[in-house]
């Protein structure tokens, strides 16, 4: 099931930005750098976390940001998690920009006022803004250090479309449901909780072959190697 999990997040065309060679070079530029902003929630004990809050984030925090500022990061991409650990249950927002794009997103999700309701309502905790550590000037530093080099450079490429791709089916199912409730956030929560119900029941139906099989496709139909089995299986 994991594994699953993990491949939608791994499993789409970049539909905003081809990839050339220079954009392969980003690290020789010395000005850009990878930086990660963390929307953490609260996560009653007994409670499973609600993954519409990441929905809400991205459509109503993240999107305008992108829209805005896109064109100065050249590499973007989404993250999420919950696990009762120090981490909990977050939302990232993981993009390669210059520290003057930074400040900008930096003062954009500060000033939100979606955010702001949030935090008021004790859902949201105190939004961090990571980045400038050693090497993060590289374009694989934030990929998994456990894969192939050559895995790790482009990988940034194809998370980036997967999550280009996941934010325009909220959009999508957002223009079906009409629009968003203005008058209060709880109205807000209940509609990105339908929208994202609806987008999770749509990934169960059509993720295997919209997504995983047409990405087998791209490698030539090969066995995929499943750890927990020990076995190499077909999708």
């Amino acid at each position: 099931m994991w594994f699953v999990v993990c491949l939608f997040l791994l499993s789409a065309c970049n539909t905003t930005s081809q990839i050339t060679e220079s954009q392969l070079d980003l690290e020789k530029d010395p000005g850009l750098s990878w930086w990660r902003v963390k929307f953490r929630f609260q996560w009653p004990q007994d409670e499973d976390p609600d993954w519409s809050y990441h929905a809400l984030i991205a459509d109503q925090v993240l999107r305008p940001v992108i829209d805005q500022y896109g064109e100065a990061m050249p590499l973007w991409r989404f993250h999420r998690r919950a696990l009762r650990d120090g981490a909990g249950h977050q939302f990232s927002f993981i993009y390669y920009a210059n520290e003057e794009t930074r400040e900008a997103v930096k003062k954009a999700i500060t000033a939100d006022a979606t955010a702001q309701k949030l935090s008021a309502q004790s859902i949201l905790l105190p939004v961090r803004h990571w980045g400038g550590a050693e090497n993060s000037h590289m374009v694989a530093a934030t990929s998994d250090a456990g894969w192939p080099d050559e895995i790790q450079r482009s990988w940034p490429y194809f998370i980036m479309g997967v999550s280009q791709t996941w934010l325009d089916l909220i959009r999508e199912f957002r223009e079906k449901q009409g629009p968003v409730p203005a008058d209060n956030i709880e109205h807000t929560l209940d509609y990105y909780s339908i929208l994202n119900q609806q987008l999770s029941d749509q990934w169960g139906i059509y993720g295997r072959h919209a997504y995983l099989h047409h990405l087998n496709a791209i490698f030539g139909y090969l066995p995929v190697y499943i750890r927990e089995t020990d076995q190499w299986q077909y999708f």
